[in-house]
């Protein structure tokens, strides 16, 4: 699957508020250009539901977002961002985003309806650290070719990365719906703070688990 790879180029423009402390949201445009990056043409469905042929395509529309974190200051509505600059939210944190293609407006040429939600929390579990859940769905409604679509995200080098799927190639499922959960658990030096000379390279334990639901539509 790794030779399916595209060039995007991506023209987004958006007004972003913190409306209160906690709460923050994003409306924009947004435009991306799609081409192969390699020997291959992607394959769409005219009017009449027959392929047809095409060395590139647009898909443009606007985009709103938002974000609620109880009483956090300087909140990005941007969604996909983690819990890095938090410390430990009073309650979950929960993040919304609603995307509408529209054909015919910035040159784009789909009409797509993609919504995503996130709740995640993080946790401290006394001597044995702290743990994070990350819990994810989103469905889009649409004739698309498959880049439109919802592909997790993988990670076939040896980076570690906490959005990705290590055991899974590039591209190598594709839906129009979806269910996530990650955990994660960070045991903040337990077991190796009691090491000797291994300690001061302040090196910390964690263990993890992904799972990931990809139902395809017939249509």
């Amino acid at each position: 699957p790794i030779v399916y790879r595209s060039l995007v180029n991506e023209t987004e423009v958006y007004f972003e508020r913190q409306w209160l402390t906690g709460f923050s949201t994003r409306i924009g445009l947004h435009q991306s250009q799609w081409k192969p990056f390699d020997n291959y043409n992607y394959e769409v469905l005219d009017e009449q539901g027959i392929s047809q042929t095409k060395s590139s395509f647009t898909n443009s529309g606007f985009e709103f977002s938002m974000r609620y974190a109880y009483s956090e200051r300087n909140l990005s509505a941007k969604y996909g961002d983690g819990l890095e600059g938090f410390y430990f939210p009073k309650y979950p944190v929960i993040s919304l985003n609603y995307m509408q293609g529209i054909n015919g407006f910035m040159n784009g040429e789909f009409n797509m309806t993609r919504l995503r939600l996130r709740v995640e929390e993080k946790l401290r579990t006394k001597k044995l650290g702290y743990s994070l859940f990350r819990i994810e769905t989103g469905k889009t409604w649409g004739v698309l070719p498959f880049p439109l679509l919802e592909t997790p995200t993988a990670n076939q080098i040896i980076i570690n990365d906490e959005t990705a799927f290590h055991l899974m190639n590039y591209l190598e499922f594709v839906s129009d719906k979806f269910v996530s959960a990650r955990w994660e658990q960070h045991f903040e030096g337990l077991l190796f703070n009691r090491i000797p000379l291994i300690k001061t390279l302040t090196w910390r334990e964690i263990i993890f688990a992904n799972c990931y639901s990809v139902p395809l539509s017939a249509e």
